[in-house]
């Protein structure tokens, strides 16, 4: 199901003005997506140090 503007808690002036290639880096799958990469690369740098 698509995100809808109304219901996302992003400020919806991103949305009016943003280039849509800018509106794809702040969606919540994307966000998700970088977090979890984040702690994969935290989780691998731990595992080498202990």
């Amino acid at each position: 199901m698509a995100e809808s503007n109304l219901e996302s808690p992003v400020c919806p002036l991103e949305y009016r003005y943003g280039r849509d290639r800018m509106k794809a880096i702040f969606t919540e799958a994307n966000k998700l997506a970088k977090f979890l990469e984040v702690e994969a690369a935290l989780a691998e740098a731990h595992a080498h140090h202990c």
